[in-house]
């Protein structure tokens, strides 16, 4: 392994920090504003603090790696834009019906992203970050599924 791979694997990983699929509910949680408002802040918080740790990472030593590394920012970044964009929204007072639109498609990159970086190993220096914006996506999952 060179050294510029840990690189791509935080950029990669930290692109698909949500590796494990929500837990399944049986039903969809009761709608409560204030909490998931919340959690919807929290989770945008968290996003942005990966995506901030990935963006100072050093550029890569070689073109291919460079790309991977760029596209994943290309996916944080999205996903920062959509946490941020649903979290002012519930703070605005919109509720399931007017914010599904953009859960569904935080979970969309967050899909797309995770597929991009499967092969990737967790970098020590990005864990905890992902582990955290994980959690509280997982925690807005049942407001807004039922399975």
């Amino acid at each position: 392994m060179t050294r510029s791979q840990p690189r791509i694997g935080a950029a990669l990983l930290a692109a698909c920090f949500l590796l494990a699929p929500p837990q399944a509910r049986a039903e969809r949680t009761a709608w409560d504003q204030e909490r998931v408002a919340g959690i919807a802040a929290d989770l945008a918080l968290a996003i942005e603090k990966v995506k901030s740790s990935v963006e100072r990472d050093p550029e890569q030593v070689s073109v291919l790696q460079e790309r991977r590394r760029q596209g994943a920012l290309v996916d944080l970044r999205r996903l920062s834009d959509l946490s941020a964009d649903l979290a002012a929204k519930l703070k605005a007072g919109q509720g399931v019906q007017e914010t599904t639109p953009i859960y569904e498609q935080i979970q969309a990159v967050r899909r797309q992203a995770r597929d991009a970086g499967r092969e990737v190993l967790n970098p020590a220096s990005t864990v905890e970050d992902i582990v955290a914006a994980r959690r509280l996506l997982e925690r807005l999952t049942p407001y807004y599924e039922s399975r």
